[in-house]
């Protein structure tokens, strides 16, 4: 799935719209980002209620550690569209698409009616698809659009490879049955193609192309 999201970014690079693309782009990021933290609470809370499944006690300290590292990213993301005038009611009156509601609500139908484990796919994607330094090097420079709005961004490309690196581990290390194997991946692989399904959306809205 992370051919379609580098299809997505290619196209994006390519656009004689980038100035007008990325603040949509983050606007819609911030959709997706404000919700990490309700979703991880909603997966912590059905670990504690299944805390005597052995997976589920050991995401309890996991997703508690990972929300603290992920707190306050989706105020950062409206202060960063604000330094280029773009308000934060303004940001927040903007309605999600489908494509925003299907890639966050599977994780909340997952969570709370099969297994919170679920939810490590999501992350596994987001976190292993996060912009690197160099391509926000290069939308900075071909949008002409200033420092300010890329703070978040550069946040995510400078932590989300450990982060990454960490989950990983994590996985590894839980003892996971054939269901629950089958259900990362099936969470893994609905949020590469929804996350493709967000860009494409903001894409096809906004360029002129």
């Amino acid at each position: 799935m992370s051919g379609l999201l580098g299809a997505a970014a290619e196209r994006m690079l390519r656009s004689p719209d980038l100035a007008r693309l990325i603040p949509a782009h983050l606007v819609q990021q911030h959709q997706i980002i404000r919700a990490s933290v309700p979703l991880m609470e909603a997966a912590h809370g059905e670990a504690n209620r299944g805390r005597k499944d052995r997976v589920c006690h050991a995401l309890i300290p996991y997703l508690e550690r990972h929300i603290e590292e992920e707190r306050h990213h989706d105020e950062w993301t409206l202060q960063d569209l604000a330094s280029i005038g773009i308000a934060p009611a303004q940001t927040l009156a903007a309605v999600p698409s489908a494509a925003v509601a299907s890639l966050v609500g599977a994780q909340y139908y997952w969570i709370l009616h099969y297994h919170p484990v679920a939810l490590l796919g999501y992350i596994a994607m987001t976190e292993g698809n996060a912009p690197s330094e160099a391509l926000i090097e290069q939308l900075e420079v071909g949008s002409g659009l200033p420092e300010s709005l890329f703070r978040t961004l550069r946040l995510h490309a400078a932590v989300d490879p450990a982060h990454q690196a960490a989950l990983d581990d994590f996985i590894d290390s839980l003892p996971l049955g054939e269901s629950d194997e089958r259900l990362i991946a099936d969470s893994a692989i609905h949020t590469g193609v929804k996350l493709a399904d967000c860009m494409a959306d903001t894409l096809n809205a906004n360029s002129t192309e």
